[in-house]
């Protein structure tokens, strides 16, 4: 294949993939704009939040701030799953769970292994959600 004609059969290659993506987002477009027959749901699964943090007091505060104003039309309940911080984060898990009673300020026991998965692997021991949601403390939903 001589050059000219090569570079014809790559243009026209990248023009048809150019026309894919357009009908693609068209298509896309058109399927979010229509209007769903969406029945509410008769009765919402209950969530557990994990959210294990260790010394993370500068963050939790807003996190948890942020998680109080979820609305979730079932039971939801947030686990703050300190594993022994020796910074206040534990204060703030205190604060939160006096102000709604659906925080939980849960101070795990020291053991192996160390680390995230000992405290998340406790946390789903206490869980009784039928849905677990496991947040970094570090994000804001």
């Amino acid at each position: 294949m001589t050059l000219p004609k090569l570079v014809i059969a790559v243009s026209i290659l990248f023009w048809i993939l150019i026309l894919c993506y357009e009908v693609l987002s068209v298509a896309g477009l058109i399927f979010r704009t229509r209007k769903k027959n969406k029945k509410p749901l008769e009765r919402y699964p209950s969530v557990d939040v994990l959210i294990p943090c260790k010394n993370e007091g500068k963050v939790l505060f807003d996190t948890l701030n942020a998680m109080a104003k979820i609305e979730y039309p079932g039971e939801i309940t947030f686990y703050i799953l300190d594993d022994n911080s020796t910074d206040n984060a534990g204060e703030f898990a205190d604060f939160f769970e006096s102000k709604f009673k659906n925080f939980k300020h849960i101070r795990v026991h020291e053991g192996n292994p160390k680390g995230k998965s000992r405290v998340l692997n406790y946390g789903l021991t206490i869980s009784k959600g039928v849905a677990v949601v496991v947040f970094d403390v570090d994000n804001e939903p």
